[in-house]
Parts: structure tokens; sequence; C-alpha cells
């Protein structure tokens, strides 16, 4: 399971397919990747927001602080589709995923258009 670090777009309750990483895949800008944190121990599942030769900046779509630079030897796996708890399956497409690391890396996501979908679906769907 994970926690609510890039709701909406990956929920609790959904299965991501992750692709193994080697060095042949190219990391783009907008990707999921899953990457293990420095103790090894626990595996991040983040959007690229940002890279330069052999490093990748993440953040969590639904955090407002950066995650920070990891060497790409750390990412484990692509992510490539999920399958929402409806069984739907859901591939990730290349410009949303742009668009959503833009969005996410210039604060727009959740200063801006996260806010607004929530007030949207408080005000229409009463929750």
């Amino acid at each position: 399971g994970f926690g609510n670090s890039m709701a909406p777009f990956l929920r609790t309750g959904e299965t991501i397919f992750i692709q193994p990483f080697n060095r042949k895949n190219r990391i783009r800008t907008g990707d999921i990747v899953a990457i293990t944190d420095r103790t090894k121990k626990k595996i991040i599942v983040h959007r690229v927001i940002s890279r330069k030769k052999g490093i990748v900046e993440l953040k969590g779509d639904n955090c407002r602080k950066k995650d920070g630079w990891f060497p790409e030897a750390r990412i484990i796996g692509i992510a490539v589709q999920k399958q929402k708890a409806s069984a739907k399956l859901v591939k990730f497409t290349r410009w949303k995923n742009i668009i959503i690391a833009f969005a996410s890396k210039t604060a727009i996501l959740n200063y801006f258009i996260l806010p607004f979908g929530r007030a949207l679906k408080k005000q229409f769907m009463g929750r």
C-alpha cells in the first residue's frame, strides 16, 4: 500500500505496474519511478519533475516539498500503468505525465489545481 503523496493520480486501492529499470530505459521528466530510499528499506514511488545527466529530481504530486535529487542507479522501475479499484487498466501517457510534472514542479498543482478540484467535488458531490 501507499499513502496520499501521489493523489489524485495514484490512489490507495490502485495497483501500479512497474517496468524494471535498466540503462536501456530512458527516464524522462513526468515519469513515475520506483526508487529505494537511502537506507534501502523503503521504496518511494514519485514523479520525475526534472533531470540531469545521471540524476533525477522527484516529487509526490500531492506533496508541497520536493524530495530532492537522486542518482538514476537507485531507480528500480518505471510505472507504466495502473489498475483502478474498479479493475480498469489505465496506461500512463507521455503528455499527461509532462503536464502533471510541470504543474507539480511549479506548485500550480498543489496551490491551485488540487484545491480547486477538491472544492468543486465538495460543492457538487457533497464530499
